[in-house]
């Protein structure tokens, strides 16, 4: 059973998975014993519930490492009722705090819960060996998540990459074509960035930038992609919006960066602004990049007309 979970928990693509692995195996390796899973909080102040099994265990939802003798030893503690306890609990038999250790970090806690009688030998070290599996699991996963979003995030807006908004516009164009759906693709360009940058340094360039990523993931819905397509340019892609509905999207967004304040150095950077282009899947093109093209074109004319505009894309491009 150890093995299968194992197996299972290397398998895992996300948090919610572990937690159904671990209280399916938990719960039949310990039967009739409750318990629950715990892992740090975003904070690292304090140990969140991730699940439980065999409802009955006192321990609560929340509570601080300092809170529990087998955090403070980095240990498995044993506790039977009348001994020391932990403040995190209120059971008065057999307990077991085995913090889940891997790679010299501790990720959570494993809590089992029993009778009066206290927790065998053999229980224990059954209870060691689950924590380190889904220790080890955890941070595997993590760190899985963490090279993925390296690779698809842009580092300094924190929106997504080129790479991302490829992927994702095959799968929204495979959605589109089944539903006889739109999709709304917008090209975004800075106005004067090279002049902001000779006149302020790069410095204020990059915050403006990391700036204009925040408007841009304030700016569009869940289902909406924000790209930062290349130096001062970016792409937004709208699943189902029509060309109007895209336009309409794109105003919003040019109003809300000319009312832009950036702050840099104590300074107050004003007279930012941006040029955009608006294309539809399908009038416009059927793949991305004849998308991209007619935005671009759109965007282009935007300039030429006296920046700081959304220009619609005139007509398809072959």
């Amino acid at each position: 059973m150890l093995s299968e979970m194992s197996e299972m928990l290397q398998a895992c693509f996300s948090f919610s998975e572990v937690q159904q692995v671990v209280a399916q195996h938990v719960a039949r390796l310990f039967q009739g014993v409750p318990g629950k899973l715990y892992a740090y909080g975003a904070s690292k102040n304090g140990l969140e519930e991730l699940v439980s099994w065999n409802s009955g265990s006192s321990s609560t939802f929340l509570f601080g490492s300092e809170e529990c003798w087998g955090l403070r030893r980095g240990r498995l503690f044993a506790s039977v009722g009348g001994e020391l306890t932990c403040q995190h609990h209120q059971a008065t038999g057999a307990t077991l705090c085995v913090p889940m250790l891997a790679q010299g970090e501790t990720v959570g806690l494993l809590y089992l819960e029993g009778n009066e009688n206290a927790f065998t030998k053999r229980q224990e070290r059954l209870a060691q060996t689950v924590a380190e599996s889904v220790a080890l699991a955890m941070v595997n996963l993590r760190l899985r998540e963490t090279l993925r979003q390296q690779s698809i995030r842009d580092p300094l807006t924190g929106l997504f990459n080129r790479r991302y908004l490829e992927e994702t516009f095959e799968r929204e164009l495979r959605r589109a074509e089944r539903k006889g759906e739109s999709i709304g693709v917008v090209m975004l360009d800075v106005d004067r960035f090279k002049l902001f940058n000779d006149t302020y340094g790069h410095e204020a360039g990059d915050a403006l930038l990391k700036a204009l990523g925040g408007v841009l993931k304030q700016s569009i819905r869940a289902e909406d992609v924000a790209c930062r397509y290349g130096g001062e340019e970016f792409t937004l892609l709208l699943p189902g919006a029509t060309q109007q509905q895209t336009f309409d999207r794109a105003e919003q967004v040019r109003e809300a960066i000319a009312n832009l304040r950036v702050m840099n150095q104590g300074k107050v950077l004003e007279g930012v602004s941006a040029s955009m282009g608006v294309a539809t899947f399908p009038h416009h093109g059927r793949e991305l990049a004849g998308l991209i093209r007619a935005a671009d074109l759109a965007l282009y004319q935007a300039k030429r007309e006296g920046r700081n505009r959304v220009m619609n894309a005139e007509k398809p491009v072959a």
